[in-house]
């Protein structure tokens, strides 16, 4: 039964204590940054999650706008979930929801101009706290891929 867990270890036998330093520092800076990030969406009244839809429909770069499936998959959730909190985006003001022409079934998601306004703010608030943490997070990842 595949649990996830490898049955052979690819990393060198025994593990030093520099090895859980450095996974636990990498572990600690994404922390942070996260609860800075969540911090500040949750201050402009958004929920990390609906602030995390929001990021991927903005980034999405396909042919056509973005749909509930993908972002379902984007987000790692059920669709179901999705559709709820695209509901939530929605009448929030901040997302829109289309049928397709081409496709009637296709529901299409797009950010209202103040779904834009509020990703752009806090997307470069966020940018701005990653590149203050960039060196020491470089720093740490370098050391982690010496294996």
């Amino acid at each position: 039964m595949d649990n996830g867990v490898p049955d052979e270890p690819d990393v060198p036998e025994p593990l030093a204590l520099a090895d859980y330093q450095r996974l636990a520092d990498f572990r600690f800076h994404v922390r942070r940054f996260f609860e800075f990030a969540d911090a500040s969406v949750e201050a402009a009244g958004v929920a990390p999650a609906q602030f995390q839809a929001m990021l991927a429909i903005r980034a999405h770069d396909g042919a056509a706008p973005m749909t509930i499936t993908q972002l379902a998959e984007r987000l790692l959730t059920k669709v179901n979930s999705t559709v709820e909190l695209v509901q939530r985006l929605q009448a929030a003001g901040l997302v829109e929801r289309t049928r397709s022409d081409a496709d009637r079934r296709r529901i299409e998601l797009s950010l209202t101009a103040k779904g834009i306004g509020l990703i752009e703010q806090l997307t470069a608030a966020q940018l701005r706290e990653h590149r203050r943490n960039l060196p020491e997070l470089e720093r740490i990842v370098d050391e982690l891929g010496k294996y």
